[in-house]
């Protein structure tokens, strides 16, 4: 039997040629736009704002830092932390070019991490502003009329979890997404409900404040502060003081400047009363200034801002304590030195800079004076400690032959100059710390002069310290809890790596010429932030099938709590017959109709989690958990509400 033609065969097969070549053009273009489409989205609602998924860049929730460190070890394909959100426990990871689908399955099979997407870019662009984190979260309105029981209904159905109302909007939810899930799907298919109103990803984007800008007519020319690109220097290249000045100003701090003194009446300085002389002693006066290097360090660290004179400092809202240690021929004895550095601590001075030294020989430290500091670090800010910053040195050279500056008990600080790079007269060694701006570029440092004076040209490291003290006295001013050695660890971790390709960080991210980076005042205010005590906080978790996980957490370790459950969910917590959270009945621990108390004690960590089964499916209700904090003191969580 003769066999037919290829051509035949082909065409009993497949038909016309042509018309397959449609068929799979149109395929491929389908496919196309799937993965596009994947990889493209909108941010609220559709045609607001293009959205698309970074090749690079990973955001993660973390249950701690230490969780984070566990689970960041072995993952390959990761270039580091490009991100931290302290507060909220987030980040934002790089990864290798071609390296991120690699790098999300290994990190979302990791224990302790949440929350592993890709981040998103408004039109592709890859900078601060435009970048959307996917959390676990989304928002949905219910259309009047809806009832509760249908909304709860919609909720479960699609393995949705109500966190309660949101505040003031008819109808609206703040719902949690299970694990694995991805919010923005899940709020698109809700979108698409004749019963609701609106749906979106409750995405987690940077809110960029206004600059806050001073009215000091000399700012514009800090570049220090806000570096423009003014006089010829690289845009960005400062202290990020005004990023840093929307969360604190260095109000309630106390500079001590040891120095020539300072100009107690400069119009824009705001000095103690009582100044400090080691040969005259204490009173008002005694801190004036002879020369003028002390006060236009005081200039640096906390020129008055926004009071329409002169310049700003960088906590622009701190006193300065004056002490003058130099003058005439600037001779001192260990004995005069160590008097200056326990009297600052004795006047309450939450950070201490100095702007003195020898360049070219060695600067033996006295141990009268090495013991000086420790009582500077043992006893001041209520033994807290006063950090010592010091000017690196002048000289080009290595500071370890300066015992001062090398001194485990202070704080080195180099100079950067308006170019980004570091000053080429700036010393440097093991135990360099940081830089932080000062001369050497194209510009100087414009701060305070004696007799309500000014200057354009203060520099050298003399001007580093006092601008890195400045720093200090921000983080001490949102964090007053922080242990000097807090205040130095965090301005380290937080430095910006600034010239990376000839810096030479090493494996801990210290290098002997740029110290551990520019200081950065933003992220160095936030971390500090981040270490004050968090609140109380409570979280309810259900499937809707009758099942319940109760997780609270930030409590004393092994304190005491009790919690409520209310069925009645139209009567606030602390408004109605509930149980009290201490704005009812809580100090007789009656037990109103309607209610559960639930009485245990948080683990060693501060936290408790439990878990049920068997719960009334369609049960809503509102729960609230009150800590013990001591005898009649208590502190009450949020309010959580949630159906079964």
């Amino acid at each position: 039997m003769a066999r037919g033609s290829g051509t035949d065969r082909y065409h009993e097969v497949f038909g016309d040629c042509a018309f397959m070549r449609t068929v799979l053009a149109t395929l491929l273009v389908l496919f196309l736009s799937l993965t596009a489409a994947a990889q493209q989205r909108f941010a609220y609602r559709d045609g607001d704002a293009s959205l698309t998924a970074s090749s690079r860049l990973v955001s993660l929730a973390f249950a701690s830092p230490a969780d984070l460190e566990a689970a960041l070890e072995g993952v390959s394909g990761l270039e580091g932390v490009e991100t931290m959100l302290p507060l909220r426990r987030r980040a934002i990871l790089r990864v290798v070019e071609g390296g991120l689908s690699e790098v999300l399955q290994s990190l979302q099979a990791r224990s302790g991490l949440t929350d592993v997407h890709p981040v998103w870019l408004v039109n592709g662009r890859d900078v601060a502003d435009a970048r959307y984190l996917l959390t676990d979260e989304l928002i949905v309105a219910f259309q009047a009329g809806v009832q509760v029981e249908e909304q709860q209904a919609i909720l479960r159905s699609r393995g949705l979890a109500s966190q309660g109302p949101v505040p003031g909007i008819e109808g609206a939810y703040l719902v949690t997404v299970r694990q694995g899930l991805d919010a923005w799907d899940a709020a698109r298919a809700l979108d698409r409900l004749e019963d609701v109103r609106f749906a979106h990803a409750n995405w987690l984007r940077r809110l960029p404040l206004r600059d806050t800008i001073p009215n000091d007519p000399l700012f514009a020319n800090q570049w220090h502060l806000k570096n423009t690109g003014q006089g010829g220097g690289v845009p960005n290249a400062d202290i990020r003081a005004v990023q840093a000045w929307d969360l604190a100003l260095g109000a309630g701090t106390t500079i001590a400047v040891i120095d020539t003194g300072v100009d107690s009446s400069h119009p824009d300085l705001v000095v103690a009363p009582q100044g400090f002389d080691p040969l005259l002693g204490a009173g008002p006066g005694m801190g004036d200034d002879v020369g003028s290097h002390g006060t236009s360090c005081a200039g640096v660290a906390a020129a008055i801002g926004d009071n329409a004179t002169l310049v700003t400092g960088v906590a622009p809202q701190a006193q300065v304590l004056p002490i003058r240690l130099i003058q005439g021929a600037g001779f001192g004895t260990a004995s005069e030195e160590s008097a200056c550095f326990t009297w600052a601590s004795d006047q309450g001075a939450d950070v201490i800079t100095n702007s003195w030294g020898p360049d070219g020989i060695p600067f033996p430290l006295p141990p009268l004076v090495e013991q000086a500091f420790l009582y500077c670090l043992q006893n001041g800010r209520g033994g807290r400690g006063a950090p010592i910053f010091w000017a690196a040195g002048n000289g080009n050279e290595d500071m370890a032959p300066d015992a001062y500056v090398s001194s485990p008990y202070t704080i080195a600080v180099g100079a950067q100059t308006n170019q980004n790079l570091r000053a080429s007269y700036s010393d440097f060694g093991a135990a360099l710390d940081f830089l932080a701006p000062s001369s050497g570029g194209t510009r100087s440092i414009n701060t305070l002069l004696p007799n309500g004076g000014w200057t354009l040209l203060f520099g050298g490291t003399s001007a580093s310290s006092p601008c890195a003290a400045g720093v200090a006295a921000l983080m001490i001013s949102a964090a007053p809890n922080l242990t000097w050695t807090q205040v130095r660890d965090i301005l380290r971790a937080t430095a910006a790596k600034i010239q990376s390709s000839v810096a030479a960080y090493d494996a801990t991210g210290h290098s002997l010429t740029y110290g551990y980076g520019r200081v950065n005042a933003d992220a160095a205010v936030q971390a500090a932030m981040a270490t004050l005590p968090q609140a109380l906080h409570l979280q309810m978790y259900t499937t809707g099938v009758g099942d319940i996980v109760i997780g609270i957490t930030h409590m004393g370790p092994l304190h005491e709590f009790l919690m409520a459950f209310s069925q009645q969910i139209y009567a606030p917590m602390g408004t109605g017959p509930l149980f009290g959270v201490g704005l009812d009945a809580f100090i007789t621990l009656s037990r109103p109709p309607g209610t559960i108390p639930f009485h245990h004690w948080a683990d060693a960590n501060g936290e408790f989690f439990w878990g049920a089964m068997g719960l009334p499916a369609g049960l809503t209700v509102q729960a609230t958990a009150v800590e013990i904090t001591g005898t009649y003191a208590w502190e009450v969580s949020n309010v959580v509400q949630v159906t079964f």
